[in-house]
């Protein structure tokens, strides 16, 4: 197309492999939204917090205090925290 890009349309696997791909990242995006809801009810997670990109990884960013009180990765800490 006029950006650089191939289109869906281009071939039926390439379309196949971009619906799979739109399904998955739909199911971790619901599955994301799920546990930092939970967070934030259980007050590890300020209320106005949304998931951020952090190294090609989706992240919720958690109270120093709090880390540990969820299962998870830390992939990365503030100086002062």
């Amino acid at each position: 197309n006029d950006f650089g890009e191939i289109k869906d349309n281009a071939s039926p696997q390439l379309a196949q492999i971009r619906r799979d791909l739109a399904t998955t990242m739909n199911g971790i995006s619901k599955s994301l939204n799920a546990i930092l809801r939970k967070a934030q009810s259980e007050g590890f997670v300020d209320k106005d917090v949304a998931p951020t990109m952090r190294d090609g990884r989706l992240v919720i960013p958690v109270n120093p205090s709090y880390k540990r009180k969820l299962k998870g990765i830390v992939h990365d800490e503030s100086a002062s925290g």
